[in-house]
């Protein structure tokens, strides 16, 4: 069985290289483009997402963990390959079907039709999209390569093509190709690994579970992006630039503080299956590392908001600056829901349950962007985000703590809220006192910041952190 912590420090590179390049391309076409040619690319991008989500949204959770329980045993690994290959092949048909429908006759919808024509693609190569399976073998280390080639080809052809404002286009393209060089790439390697046989199609047994997970799937892409949407069509396309570049931020904010724990799916499948206290003993742990990694995280981000907003975009860009305070909740919210909401509903065989949540959360969410957008604009947008998120993650907590013990240390809650609130004085003093621009504020304020939380947490004892040192200190106590 592969290393959990092998896993993590792999899916760290990955997720960095996944923040990184596409941070370096945001950064310079936020410059090139504007607030108006980043909310067209947004907008295009996100309508088409909702019909990539529909398509394949399921098996990128339900995949992982039907690939994990077959993972020593190849005969059956085939036959869950072929079958669920298969049925992303039917659910990517009928959705470029559903797409091209809209493209056709949904002018109210289609904003830009030059963008929405070069998006399609993002469905054409969703055909081929089988990234489930090697998170289900734990294949971390493909993945990381795999991204790090991809990504800088795509960041450096958007430094060499992408030269006005006009040129929204080439942007979208690439972007597009870049994803589904990842699924080419897929592809060819997994031939090494697993034999697609039409023999081994059995797609009936996973059309319930994948009903419910892909139903959740959908109807939380339609939650989390249809901000953006809406913003596009009853404000501007500028104000859901800015909008889209707070979100950014936070989102990066978010990867970062899950990247050490989205690896823990397939083995707490398998745990779960075999030996329940160490899948207990696996999600305390987990659970202790997300609230020390996010909570200062989350008062960083509030904090600096406009300095991020600045050095990353461009001043053009800190209208951004109230949503993406209020948006800053949703690193607390979805670091803790990822684990206990998804990866443990999904893990126990509750997928099912996840369902009304989010039915109840879409129209709560745009039922309130309906109502806030045309008071407060983006702000209002962030605020129906933030609410609807906190509920259909509430909603799923109270049903899995009911069945599962877990819990998070008194002791390490302490430590992460007083730790974070010493730092958030220390860095408003600095960040008032020192006005020397946005990067030197963002680098001396992270840099005290990050000293005084690791400090306070290594005085205190912080079990995450001194485990962390244990981990980093062991080769050097061999020697």
């Amino acid at each position: 069985m592969k290393s959990v912590t092998k896993n993590s420090v792999f899916n760290i590179i990955y997720t960095t290289a996944n923040l990184a390049f596409p941070l370096i391309t945001t950064m310079y076409v936020s410059r090139v483009l504007l607030p108006a040619g980043v909310g067209a690319v947004s907008y295009a991008q996100n309508l088409v997402n909702y019909f990539v989500t529909a398509a394949g949204g399921g098996l990128a959770i339900y995949g992982v963990r039907e690939i994990a329980k077959q993972r020593d045993n190849l005969k059956e690994k085939n036959v869950v390959y072929s079958s669920l290959f298969t049925i992303n092949f039917i659910l990517t048909s009928l959705a470029l079907l559903t797409y091209l429908i809209l493209f056709v006759f949904g002018n109210g919808l289609i904003l830009d039709k030059k963008l929405s024509a070069i998006f399609v693609l993002s469905i054409v190569f969703n055909f081929i999209n089988i990234d489930w399976f090697y998170q289900g073998e734990e294949d971390y280390v493909y993945i990381a390569i795999r991204s790090i080639i991809i990504k800088f080809i795509s960041t450096v052809a958007v430094i060499l093509f992408v030269r006005t404002k006009q040129d929204c286009g080439i942007y979208a393209l690439i972007i597009a190709l870049a994803q589904g060089s990842n699924y080419i790439f897929n592809i060819f390697h997994a031939r090494k690994f697993v034999k697609f046989r039409i023999k081994d199609i059995f797609i009936k047994k996973h059309l319930t579970p994948l009903f419910y997970i892909s139903a959740s799937a959908f109807l939380w892409s339609i939650y989390s992006h249809i901000d953006i949407t809406m913003l596009g069509k009853m404000v501007n396309k500028t104000v859901a630039g800015y909008y889209s570049n707070a979100f950014r931020i936070v989102e990066i904010s978010i990867n970062v503080c899950l990247a050490a724990i989205t690896v823990l799916l397939p083995r707490l499948s398998i745990y779960y299956n075999t030996d329940r206290n160490k899948f207990v003993e696996l999600v305390n742990k987990a659970l202790d590392a997300t609230i020390f990694i996010s909570v200062p995280i989350f008062a960083g981000v509030i904090i600096l908001s406009p300095e991020l907003l600045s050095f990353l975009f461009g001043n053009a860009f800190l209208p951004g600056t109230p949503a993406m305070r209020v948006l800053s909740a949703m690193i607390l919210i979805k670091t803790v829901a990822n684990l206990l909401c998804y990866q443990l509903m999904i893990c126990t065989g509750n997928e099912k349950k996840r369902l009304p949540a989010y039915i109840i959360a879409c129209v709560l969410n745009i039922a309130m962007n309906w109502l806030l957008i045309p008071i407060l604009g983006a702000v209002g947008a962030a605020i129906a985000s933030v609410a609807s998120e906190f509920f259909v993650d509430a909603y799923q907590y109270v049903y899995i703590k009911r069945r599962i013990p877990f819990s998070a240390t008194k002791k390490g809650l302490l430590q992460a809220f007083l730790g974070t609130l010493i730092m958030a004085l220390a860095v408003l003093l600095l960040k008032n006192y020192c006005k020397v621009g946005s990067l030197f504020t963002i680098i001396l304020c992270t840099t005290l910041g990050g000293i005084i939380y690791f400090v306070f947490n290594l005085v205190t004892g912080n079990r995450i952190l001194s485990a962390i040192l244990s981990k980093l200190l062991k080769p050097l106590r061999r020697r």
